[in-house]
C-alpha cells in the first residue's frame, strides 16, 4: 500500500496582508493555502516578513503538495491538473522587488517542484522592511493544500572564499558520467514520502517499491564540486496497464536540477531510468550562490547540502490505485571532487516560531558582509560572536534591556562604578574648597 506525502516544517499561518505578516527565520515551514476557482488565476495570498541585513542574500523556496500526493487517492482526469506557488518580495524603503522563478507540478506524474526566490538587497534597504507574498495558482482547485517554505540567509562570501570558476562542459560535450553498474550490495531501504522525511543515504544501491502515483525521496549530502548521479531499475509486472518510471534530482531548496528522466515500463522486462544531467554545485565568482549565471540550470545547481533523488511511478488514470506495486533498485553515486567554496548551506531544521520582531540570521556575517553591516543588524553580529542564533538573541535582548543608557550588563556595571568614583571625587573637591574658604 502506498503512502501519502507528509509535509514538514514548523506549522504557520500566513498573514492576510503585508501589515499582518509575521517575521520568519531560517529553516523549514509549512502552511495551508487555498487555490483559484478559475484555472490560470490565483488563490487567496498569504504574507510574511523577513529581516535581511546588508551583506546577506535571501533564498526562499515554496512547494505546493498536489491533492493526489496528499491523499493518495484516485482523481479521475486529475492527471492533467497542474499546481504551482509563487513568491514575490518588496521593500518600500528602497523601492526594490523580487519574484520567484515559475515551477508547476503535474498531479501524480512527478515529485513536487519548488519555485525559488533569490534576493540580494540594495545597500539602501531597511533590513526589516521585507514583505513577501505567497500565492497558489494553476488548475482550478479551491480546497486548501499544504505549501512548504524553506528560508535561508546567505552571508555574502569574500573573494578568498568563492573558489574556482565552473570548468565543466555541458550539453552534447558534457563531461563523462561515472559508471552506475558498480557491484554494491543491495540494501532494503525505503525512501521517504516527502522532502522533510527523505531517507539519507550514501553511495550505493537500494531496493524499494511504488504504487501508481507514488514518489519515494532520498537525500545525500553534496559539497562544492560534487553532484548526484542516479539510476533506477524496474522489473515491471503490469503489461496491461500503462506505467512510466521517473527519476529526478532536486537541490537543497527542492528546485529541480537537471532533466527529468522517464521510461515506459514493459511486462516482465528490466528497464532503467538514468539521471546524469544534474550540474556541479560551484559558487559563482560573479555574484554568489544562484545569482552569478544567467543559465537557469547553473543557478539551480549552485547550492551545497542535502540533495534529493526522487523516484516516481506514473500510472496515468490509475494513479492513486494500490492495485499493483512495482519494485525497483536505485543506485546513486557522487560525481566530482570537492573544491573550495563558502561554508554556508541551506538550513535543514524546522524554522523558529513566527515573531512580531525581526529575526537575525543563523550565521554571522562573513568578512566582506561585515563591511556592510548597519546599526539595524547588531543582532547578526551577536550571532557571529556566539555562534548560535538563540544565544545571539539572548545577548541582543540583554543589550536592549540591561544597565545604564541601554548598555549591556557588564558595560553598564563598569559605567556605574566609574560614575560613582567621579561623584566621590567631585564631592571631595567641593568639601576641600568649602574648608579653605572657612579658614
Amino acid at each position: 500500500m502506498g503512502q501519502a506525502y507528509e509535509a514538514g516544517g514548523t506549522e504557520i499561518t500566513l498573514g492576510e496582508d503585508r501589515d499582518s505578516g509575521k517575521y520568519l527565520g531560517e529553516g523549514n515551514y509549512q502552511t495551508q493555502m487555498s487555490g483559484p476557482t478559475v484555472t490560470s488565476k490565483e488563490g487567496t495570498p498569504g504574507w510574511f516578513k523577513l529581516n535581511i541585513p546588508e551583506g546577506y542574500r535571501a533564498h526562499v523556496s515554496a512547494t505546493v503538495v498536489d491533492p493526489s500526493m496528499e491523499e493518495l487517492v484516485h482523481r479521475p482526469g486529475g492527471g492533467r491538473d497542474n499546481f504551482s506557488v509563487d513568491v514575490e518580495a518588496e521593500n518600500a524603503s528602497c523601492n526594490q522587488t523580487g519574484s520567484s522563478d515559475y515551477q508547476s507540478t503535474s498531479v501524480g506524474r512527478e515529485a513536487p517542484s519548488a519555485s525559488i526566490l533569490r534576493l540580494t538587497p540594495k545597500e539602501s534597504c531597511d533590513p526589516s522592511d521585507w514583505n513577501l507574498e505567497v500565492k497558489r495558482a494553476g488548475s482550478a482547485y479551491e480546497d486548501e493544500l499544504p505549501v512548504e517554505l524553506v528560508v535561508g540567509l546567505e552571508p555574502i562570501a569574500p573573494e578568498d572564499q568563492i573558489g574556482p570558476e565552473d570548468n565543466h562542459s555541458y550539453g552534447s560535450e558534457k563531461d563523462d558520467v561515472p559508471e552506475l553498474d558498480d557491484d554494491y550490495p543491495v540494501a532494503d531501504v525505503a525512501g521517504g514520502t516527502s522532502y522533510s522525511t527523505a531517507t539519507e543515504i550514501e553511495p550505493g544501491t537500494y531496493s524499494g517499491s511504488l504504487v501508481p502515483g507514488e514518489t519515494r525521496i532520498y537525500k545525500m549530502p553534496m559539497d562544492w564540486g560534487q553532484r548526484p548521479v542516479a539510476k533506477a531499475v524496474f522489473n515491471a509486472r503490469s503489461a496491461e496497464e500503462r506505467r512510466t518510471a521517473k527519476l529526478e534530482v532536486a537541490n537543497p531548496l527542492r528546485g529541480k536540477a537537471g532533466v527529468e528522466m522517464s521510461t515506459p515500463l514493459k511486462d516482465e522486462a528490466e528497464v532503467s531510468a538514468e539521471n546524469t544531467n544534474a550540474y556541479w554545485p560551484i559558487y559563482s565568482n560573479s555574484g554568489g550562490i544562484g545569482t552569478g549565471s544567467s543559465m537557469a540550470f547553473q543557478k539551480d545547481a549552485a547550492y551545497i547540502g542535502d540533495w534529493f533523488i526522487m523516484v516516481t511511478l506514473d500510472g496515468g488514470e490509475d494513479n492513486g490505485k494500490a492495485s499493483v506495486e512495482e519494485e525497483y533498485e536505485l543506485t546513486v553515486l557522487r560525481d566530482g571532487d570537492v573544491i573550495d567554496g563558502p561554508e554556508w548551506s541551506v538550513p535543514t531544521d524546522d524554522g523558529p516560531e513566527p515573531s512580531d520582531e525581526p529575526i537575525a540570521p543563523l550565521v554571522g556575517p562573513s568578512a566582506s558582509a561585515a563591511d556592510y553591516q548597519s546599526d539595524d543588524s547588531d543582532s547578526s553580529s551577536a550571532n557571529s560572536e556566539n555562534g548560535d542564533n538563540a544565544e545571539g538573541a539572548e545577548n541582543a535582548q540583554a543589550t536592549e534591556s540591561g544597565g545604564v543608557f541601554g548598555l549591556s550588563m557588564p558595560v553598564a556595571i563598569g559605567a556605574a562604578v566609574i560614575l560613582g568614583l567621579l561623584v566621590v571625587v567631585g564631592l571631595g573637591i567641593v568639601i576641600a574648597i568649602a574648608t579653605r574658604r572657612k579658614h
